[in-house]
């Protein structure tokens, strides 16, 4: 495989240096060095390539590799440097600050969220141009609200880093800002900002937000609502705001998930489509050269509208590359196009290597090229309908041996009828994507584009009926699958020598695989069997999730129903292993494990045992009683309160705890409290 797609050689060295810098920071290199070692390779390629020797060209290739490995840890060095480079958090907290909204507000249920890019602060009676993203939280209001990208604010109030809850099975939220340049946020009441104009300078991100904002309008208007234009915005336009939690579940629960991300499917259909529009052009003078320029451009825009989501960056690039290769009536091999157009993407954004949508999209992609013709060939139709609904299933197939280890990773869940919604999804899904085209093509067009897009809302609804009732068979999900980092790994080398194995029919392979396999059950079961024997109290990094956990193996006992966190609840439960978990109603007091857990839910205004003196006092919400009568009535050893508590309440309390020398842990300034029992 490697002397047929040569760029396959160079891309595995890159994608090391970038995977291992991300990894780990020390490895990453100043900007000037980095800029020394890139002129390194540069020089390398240009003057030793044509004169190195043959018979000792292995030198050739080992010093390839490595600059290309110091390459992959230089490009995230660099681009690291570009997010930090004169950041407006690199000096001291200023009073004043101006930023530049980069996009519509997102609606929170308390605040409205955006990103801002900060261009200055206030420092010594005079304005500082500073550079730098931040997450703001803005109070519900009408100016809130209206905010539209471009807008210039001035803003006053202190930001604070980006945190992860650091719960059980929580997302990394914190990294995956990090990696858009985020690492601050702040929350902003009315008082604090007000706008200050319209930025005068051109933007193609601005541009592209406002198109598509525009769009999503003129798309209301002709037709579509609800739940069909939340599926319409998010499959055309890649906008997922208006997609409803039930909604994401049914396609997720079914398998189908990826059908509502804007995706390469979607820029191949636009590229047949223009191609075959634009087919005359090839018999006018330089019209092959015409013909693939205007498409790839239009390609681009429609990606730029879009998001460039990791999917439609990937597919418009290597369309790019495609259409290159038949200016010149040159064919590539598709292993080769596939790793150059991740290189160029990488290039000018090494971090997305980490991102699940890239990973999604190259692995799916390698699994139907590497394993769908060796699927297809196993049967073979003469029937037509036949062959293709057979095809269709191996494209199925081959994607998801290729994702599903890191479906399980991510998501800890199989959809396990992904075949039969695939089925009935996929077809739909190509009508409902060449009518959106068609949509979006005439909608200047009123009254045409009005019974399109009711053609178009009828085509979703279908497919919204579809989803829900494939979601909606007994076992349709198979959910609560954890597996670790070395089982993900693994399941990934064992796939891959079972290709090897079915390709060339060596045995060593297939016991190798064999082998990987028993590997993986033994991780397993140590796995599993360490859950058995946990014994810890958790105290939750989260607002909706009030009160201690007790966790003893597979049961766990809290004091309050989850109502409002109960999707962040069934993920710490699932984490955990837990499979009972039960609410003490009767109670707030509970002896376990040699220790006394007392609860003081919210609003709580009797202290009810009198010198009780319990290991741990956890408490929710906003006490109706002060410090000193916690330890008139209670002597606990240590004081907790909880995510719901107020962070202005566990400041004060941390002083008197300091004060009085008691043990204090409080969730919203310290983050989640885990306290191993286990002897």
């Amino acid at each position: 495989m490697l002397r047929e797609n040569p760029i396959l050689k160079i891309f595995i060295p890159l994608l090391a240096g970038i995977f291992l810098s991300i990894s780990f920071t020390e490895l990453r290199i100043s900007p000037l060095l980095c800029g020394c070692l890139l002129l390194a390779t540069a020089v390398y390629f240009i003057f030793f390539f044509i004169r190195l020797p043959y018979n000792v060209g292995w030198i050739y290739g080992f010093i390839l590799n490595v600059l290309m490995f110091i390459t992959g840890i230089s490009l995230v060095s660099l681009k690291e440097f570009s997010f930090k480079c004169h950041h407006f958090s690199s000096g001291f907290m200023s009073e004043y600050y101006q930023a530049e909204i980069e996009d519509y507000p997102q609606v929170k249920p308390k605040t409205y969220k955006v990103i801002a890019k900060i261009y200055g602060l206030y420092d010594s009676n005079q304005w500082k141009p500073v550079s730098g993203k931040i997450m703001v939280y803005f109070e519900k209001t009408q100016q809130a609200s209206d905010l539209t990208p471009g807008t210039r604010i001035l803003f006053k109030g202190n930001y604070f880093s980006i945190k992860n809850s650091g719960n059980p099975g929580s997302f990394d939220y914190k990294n995956y800002l990090a990696r858009r340049g985020i690492y601050h946020q702040i929350y902003l009441k009315e008082k604090d900002w007000k706008i200050i104009g319209q930025s005068k300078n051109f933007s193609l991100k601005t541009l592209a937000v406002k198109a598509r904002m525009q769009l999503l309008k003129m798309m209301k208007s002709n037709g579509l609502s609800g739940n069909e234009y939340s599926v319409a915005a998010a499959i055309l336009l890649g906008n997922s705001d208006y997609l409803d939690s039930e909604l994401r579940q049914k396609y997720s629960g079914a398998g189908t998930m990826h059908i509502l991300a804007v995706s390469g499917l979607h820029v191949g259909i636009i590229y047949l489509i223009l191609f075959s529009l634009l087919g005359f052009m090839t018999k006018m003078p330089n019209g092959r050269l015409l013909r693939s320029i205007i498409v790839v451009v239009a390609i681009w825009i429609y990606a730029i509208i879009t998001g460039l989501s990791p999917s439609v960056t990937r597919a418009a690039t290597m369309f790019t590359f495609v259409s290159v290769g038949q200016i010149f009536k040159r064919k590539t091999p598709i292993f080769n196009t596939l790793t150059a157009s991740a290189c160029f993407i990488l290039i000018f954004n090494p971090f997305l290597i980490k991102e699940i949508g890239f990973q999604l999209s190259y692995l799916a992609v390698a699994g139907i090229v590497v394993t769908q013709p060796g699927i297809y060939q196993l049967v073979n139709f003469k029937n037509k309908i036949a062959d293709k609904t057979w095809g269709l299933i191996c494209v199925s197939i081959a994607s998801q041996i290729a994702t599903f280890p890191l479906t399980l990773y991510y998501f800890h869940q199989f959809p396990v009828y992904f075949l039969i919604s695939n089925l009935l999804v996929i077809p739909i899904s190509y009508i409902i994507m060449m009518l959106g085209v068609a949509f979006l093509v005439i909608l200047p067009l009123s009254y045409v584009a009005f019974y399109v897009g009711k053609i178009l809302s009828a085509s979703i609804w279908l497919m919204n009926q579809s989803v829900s009732w494939v979601e909606g068979l007994p076992g349709a999900v198979a959910t609560g699958i954890y597996i670790t980092t070395s089982q993900y790994l693994l399941l990934y080398f064992i796939i891959i020598m079972l290709i090897i194995f079915f390709a060339k029919n060596i045995k060593t392979y297939f016991i190798t695989a064999l082998a990987g396999i028993l590997l993986f059950i033994s991780l397993g079961t140590i796995y599993f069997d360490d859950h058995s024997k946990q014994q810890s109290i958790y105290v939750m990094n989260s607002s909706r999730i009030q009160g201690p956990w007790i966790v003893d193996g597979f049961n766990a006992w809290n004091f309050t129903s989850q109502a409002e966190g109960i999707s962040e609840s069934q993920q710490i439960q699932q984490s955990l292993k837990i499979k009972h978990l039960q609410t003490l109603t009767n109670t707030n007091l509970i002896q376990w494990n040699d220790s006394f857990i007392y609860y003081i839910p919210n609003n709580s205004n009797s202290l009810n045992y009198i010198s009780l003196q319990p290991d741990y006092c956890v408490i929710s919400g906003k006490p109706n009683f002060s410090f000193e009568e916690l330890l008139r009535n209670i002597h606990p050893q240590m004081i907790i309160m909880d995510g719901s508590v107020p962070r202005w309440i566990c400041t004060q309390w941390k002083e008197a705890a300091k004060t009085a020398q008691i043990n204090y842990h409080a969730v919203p300034l310290d983050g989640l409290l885990h306290i191993n029992m286990r002897k």
